[in-house]
This record gives structure tokens, sequence and C-alpha cells, in this order.
């Protein structure tokens, strides 16, 4: 057991039980479902360090897939310190390698309005028909006027070649965005694999097709890890259902349903829920120790996000415990939502500790409240040791917080959940539970005596479901 113990020497912590069970396991598919702060990153990092020093895994047959730069540099960090050399990258790092490894070589754009203007070009020079009935179905609805216009501008052609007006290049932009003009969506495409471009959020699609392809050559890696596996897309799905069908590896999701907050980026937390469903001979293991939260703080949280049904009932535990975590300060108007939110950061400043404050919110424009002059007057008092961050729940996941301040906790148009827009209240409670597991310590919530949220009734019901 030397590696345990210079894996506990390295980073001066103790690898519990669960955590052992996830670096030791030998299953084919491991699903492993994390608790918010029970060190998912750390423990499939050791995983690998395991894999390389005990088993004799060859570094180059690794591969750790994550969402974001950010969590591929985190990863990178923990790996630095073992003195690994493993391949980390993101989804669309992954498809661009199996791509080039294929010899397709592509203009990679991230945005549709770098190519809006050589598009438009295109059509002018090569598909002149399409393009003048594209001017006239933003300029005129009368079918006379259609016709006469597009005589005007046979003319027009032939004797001098006109100027695209700036007008058709946002007109075109705001209905290839809006996706619901399907023949100018065709064109698109045309142009694209005429001119051998790409898409950032193309390149999984292609990859995709690629392996569905019986001659597709691919990189020979033993082990396919991937965090933040709640947040898979049917399409990534996919993607890597196949690559795992074709090359047999090993494969090792971590992840945790509680947190699947991006529905919005086409995330369903539909596949983490039923993994073993598609993935015959796989093996879940929990890691229900959590370090960050205190046990007082898991119950409250549960007490929300067991509302939920689809998902995978887990029971968290911790050795912290806090008396009263969750701290309610309730307001009447504008001037008593400042003053309370000025209190707490007062009492916050009093400490004579280094902290982290996050100050959370469910929507962006819920933070201008920052800048009100009594806010930001306490905000100038901040003490040196104190640092501040000023985050959405969006912004904040995956990170954790000596404090957190909640922001606005109400109903309505623009409430936490939303009253008149479409909403998941399923996905809106998640995010609530997200935002309440970032503190290490305390959370301070901002609660209007006027609508409150119906999260705050969940949170603090006497009986849970």
């Amino acid at each position: 057991m030397r590696w345990l113990k210079e894996l506990e020497h390295l980073f001066q912590i103790t690898i519990d039980s669960e955590q052992y069970q996830v670096i030791t396991d030998e299953h084919i598919c491991l699903q492993v479902i994390a608790g918010a702060g029970s060190g998912k990153t750390f423990t499939i990092c050791c995983k690998v360090y395991y894999l390389v020093y005990v088993k004799k895994v060859p570094p180059y047959k690794i591969l750790l897939i994550s969402y974001t730069n950010y969590a591929c540099s985190e990863i990178q960090n923990y790996l630095k310190k073992m003195n690994l050399k493993i391949e980390v990258m993101t989804f669309h790092k992954f498809a661009l390698n199996i791509l080039k490894l294929n010899h397709i070589s592509y203009q990679i754009e991230r945005d549709v309005k770098n190519i809006i203007f050589p598009f438009i070009e295109d059509l002018r020079s090569n598909d002149r028909n399409y393009y003048e009935d594209l001017i006239l179905s933003y300029r005129a609805t009368n079918s006379i006027k259609k016709r006469l216009l597009k005589h005007v501008y046979h003319i027009l052609w032939k004797i001098k070649k006109e100027e695209i007006p700036a007008w058709l290049e946002s007109s075109v932009l705001h209905d290839l965005k809006k996706k619901d003009n399907q023949s100018l969506l065709i064109k698109l495409e045309e142009y694209k694999q005429k001119h051998h471009i790409l898409f950032f959020s193309d390149m999984v699609t292609t990859a995709l097709n690629l392996l569905k392809k019986n001659d597709v050559i691919l990189k020979d890696y033993n082990y396919l890890f991937i965090d933040e596996f709640q947040d898979i897309s049917k399409e990534r799905f996919e993607f890597i259902y196949q690559f795992h069908n074709l090359t047999k590896c090993y494969m090792i999701v971590v992840g945790d349903d509680y947190q699947s907050i991006y529905q919005f980026a086409d995330s369903n937390v539909y596949y983490f829920v039923h993994f073993s469903d598609y993935f015959e001979h796989s093996h879940q293991i929990f890691l229900n120790h959590t370090y960050r939260n205190s046990q007082e703080l898991l119950e409250y949280s549960k007490k929300v996000i067991v509302k939920n049904h689809n998902q995978i009932h887990k029971v968290l535990y911790s050795e912290k415990h806090l008396i009263n975590p969750i701290q309610c300060y309730n307001y009447s108007d504008n001037r008593s939502y400042v003053a309370a939110l000025v209190q707490i950061l007062k009492v916050i400043f009093l400490s004579k500790q280094a902290k982290t404050i996050l100050i959370l919110s469910r929507y962006q424009f819920d933070l201008e409240i920052m800048k009100e002059k009594k806010v930001n007057q306490m905000l100038r008092s901040c003490p040196p040791h104190i640092k501040i961050d000023m985050l959405t729940i969006h912004k904040a996941k995956g990170l954790g917080y000596d404090v957190v301040v909640f922001l606005n906790l109400r109903q309505g148009k623009y409430g936490f959940p939303s009253t008149e827009m479409a909403i998941d209240l399923e996905e809106e409670r998640r995010l609530f539970y997200v935002a309440l597991t970032r503190t290490k310590s305390y959370v301070y919530l901002l609660i209007p005596k006027k609508n409150p949220s119906i999260f705050v009734e969940e949170l603090f019901t006497l009986k849970q479901d």
C-alpha cells in the first residue's frame, strides 16, 4: 500500500474508504456518483496515479475529458503534482483530434458572424436568384412589388455590382441564430461544406458521424475518464458511447445528478441517471462523504432536492457540524433590502480570519444591487484578508467558499423559480441545491417578506417527503 501513503503524504489528506474503492475498482464501466464537496476530481486523478504507478498502464493509454478549459486545468494541476503527463482535454478538442487523425481538415469558426459577409457574397455571385429572393423577403411582401424589385436588381447587376447592404448582414445573422429559416440554413451548410468550414458547435457531430464509419482511425486509449458527466448532452453521450463500443476501452464517468444545471446548453441528466441501462456491465460507487458542507447544511439542502424525481437517491454525510448554517434576512422594500445586505457584510467583515466570500445570484442583473451607494461603501471597507467574488449560480458551479450570500430569493417573472417564463422546475431546484452547497460554513439568504421563493418554504419544512 505504498502508493496510498505516497498520495496521502503528497496532499496531506486521508483517502477515505469510498475514494479507495473508486481508485482500485477494475470494472470495465464505472459510474462514480459524487456528492458536492466529496473530492471527485482529486479521486479520479488518484485513480490515474494508481493505474500508472501500480497497474503499470502507459500514460499515453489514458485520456481525461472535462467540459471547460478551466476544469481541464484543475485536473492538470493535480496530475502535475503527481508527476504525471496525461492527456486532458475538452470534448471539442477530443473531436478535433479524431478529425485530424483521419486527415480531415477544416477551418474552425467559433462564431457565425465571422462568415456572414463571405457567405452572402457567395450567394450574390453564385446563387443570384436565391440572393435576390432573400433581399426581397426582407424588403417586400406584396407579390407585384417583389417582381418589380427583382427586375430592378437584375438590371443593376448587369450595369454594376452593387454593395451588400449592412441591414442584409444583420437580418441574415438574426435568421440563422433563430434557426427558423430552413432554406437559409441549408444554403449555409452547403457553403460550409464547399469551403471546409466547421463551426465550433459542429465538431462533436462531425466526429460522431465519422465514428459511425467502418474505416475510422482512432487512437488506442485503454482508459477514458469523463468528469462532470451529469452535464452530458444526447449528442456527446452518443459520441462517447460509439467510441467505447469501437475501442472497448475502460470508461470511468464521474458526476452528481443533483448538480445538473446546464439544460440551456443541451445537457440531459437522463443519461447520468440511466447510465447502467446503456452499459450492461457497469458498476456504481457513491462518494457520499462530503468535506465542504456541515452535516446540518446537508440536511437542509436535502429537504429541497428530495422534491425532485428524476435522480439517483443518495445519503450524504459530513464530520463537520455547525449550528444554524442558514441565516435568513427578510426585507420589505429596496431600502430594507440594502440595509440587510449591508448588515450581513458588516457581520462577515468582523472576522479576523482570512475568508473567501461568494455573493451569489440566480440572474446577472441581481448583482446590480452591489453597486448601490451604501453597499458599495461597505464593500470598500472590506478587510484585505477577506476576498469577495460575485457570481451567478451557473458560474459558481464547482467552486467552494467560506461563506455564501444569496441575493433576492423571491418569486415572480424573474424570480427563483420564475413564475412566468418556461422553466424546468427540477432544474431550478438543482440550481438552488448548487447555491446552498457552495459554502464551507454559513449561507445568508436575503428573502422578501412578500412573494418569497417556493424554495424557502421547501427549505424550512419540518417534514421531508
